[in-house]
């Protein structure tokens, strides 16, 4: 999203020293180098990985923005997975860590773990919609309905997307 590595860009501008600001502008620009590289866009990537390295060197924050890096920009989900996981044990409760690691899982074909990351993401977030979809929808996809059902009935978010997945599972 453009305009998020915007804010981004004008937040590290403020605070140079701003880490998690440098680590969501690398996740950002990893993103945008997904399908199409762009050498110049690839570039100021790696300037902003040594930034965090200089400024960090054994946070969280500049293992998650190497494993964004690697993710998105090398393909390379193993290692990707490996510096989230260490990243994990410094910060458990990041949501954000927790999404990219789910993403990664589900590349690497891991449906049972991206399960059990969601899973972990909707105790941190019990109300949220987005995860509860998300949720039901890996578990429908692996065709575990009896644990989707569970989670819409367990859930007190209310849309009409969660109400069209409970359509879904009523006429399986």
């Amino acid at each position: 999203d453009p305009a998020y590595i915007a804010y981004m860009e004008r937040a590290v501008a403020l605070d140079p020293d701003f880490v998690r600001a440098w680590t969501e502008l690398a996740g950002s620009l990893s993103f945008a180098n997904i399908r199409v590289k762009d050498p110049a866009s690839i570039r100021r990537l790696e300037g902003i990985l040594e930034r965090i390295r200089t400024l960090a060197p054994e946070s969280s924050e500049y293992l998650i923005a190497q494993a964004y890096y690697t993710y998105y920009v090398l393909n390379n989900e193993d290692v990707a997975y490996e510096l989230v996981l260490r990243a994990q044990e410094m910060r458990p409760s990041d949501i954000q860590l927790l999404d990219l690691k789910s993403w990664i899982q589900r590349r690497q074909a891991d449906y049972d773990g991206v399960i059990a990351t969601l899973r972990q993401v909707l105790t941190l977030d019990p109300r949220s919609e987005f995860w509860t979809t998300r949720l039901v929808t890996n578990l429908m996809t692996a065709h575990r309905y009896d644990e989707a059902i569970a989670v819409l009935e367990a859930t007190s978010a209310n849309s009409l997307r969660l109400a069209v997945l409970q359509s879904q599972l009523d006429v399986r």
